[in-house]
């Protein structure tokens, strides 16, 4: 394991991974040996990953972030733990959300033919394509919004509001029947992974992304 990583990890066990079992932090740590954190896969991936967006967005939820009242706590975003700035791999992020915008642009009424399709989705698939819509379109404004950010707080929370939103999207379209649906959410994940290794310091993120 890198010590970058075995660094990230002591992080997270010290916080949002704290409520799991010396067995079970074993079994996380035993994954990132052998396939690092960029290269997980399955339940550990969600598990690390879940964790990684929890931790980020913890000083946000506690200070205000959707209410506006800031508080006055230190926020963790400052010096050595603010994430470097990688507007590059933000647009490679909103590229995979186009992938799966297009994919389900398919039942979109302002396309041909695409009322016909939507009305042949069942009623819950109707849903999840409505959600996974509003969604996607949170998480595309708050990468843009990270592009802009003033300050490393800011660029954090426009992060943690994409790959909140970004997640909802994704297990939305898990759920559904229609095979052109989950088909959209493999764009999703990839879209994650890459939101995910933004909260990482430059210098921990590895040499490239695990799926393309």
């Amino acid at each position: 394991m890198k010590p970058a990583e075995a660094k990230v990890l002591e992080g997270l066990r010290k916080n949002t991974l704290a409520y799991l079992s010396d067995k079970e932090y074993a079994q996380v740590v035993e994954a990132v040996e052998k396939q690092g954190i960029l290269g997980l896969t399955g339940a550990a991936s969600r598990l690390v990953k879940g964790a990684v967006i929890k931790h980020g967005s913890h000083d946000q939820k506690t200070h205000g972030r959707r209410g506006g009242g800031g508080g006055s706590g230190q926020s963790n975003v400052s010096g050595g733990d603010a994430p470097k700035r990688d507007n590059s791999k933000i647009s490679n992020v909103i590229s995979k959300i186009d992938d799966a915008e297009n994919k389900l642009s398919d039942f979109d009424a302002s396309k041909p033919g695409g009322g016909q399709k939507y009305d042949a989705l069942s009623e819950n698939d109707q849903s999840i394509w409505e959600g996974s819509q509003t969604s996607m379109a949170r998480a595309r404004r708050a990468l843009t919004g990270a592009k802009s950010a003033k300050t490393d707080k800011e660029y954090r929370s426009k992060l943690t509001d994409a790959a909140e939103n970004l997640d909802d999207a994704f297990q939305e379209l898990q759920g559904a029947d229609s095979s052109r649906l989950i088909s959209a959410s493999r764009s999703l994940e990839v879209a994650l992974d890459r939101v995910d290794s933004l909260f990482l310091p430059r210098e921990e993120r590895g040499g490239g992304d695990r799926m393309s």
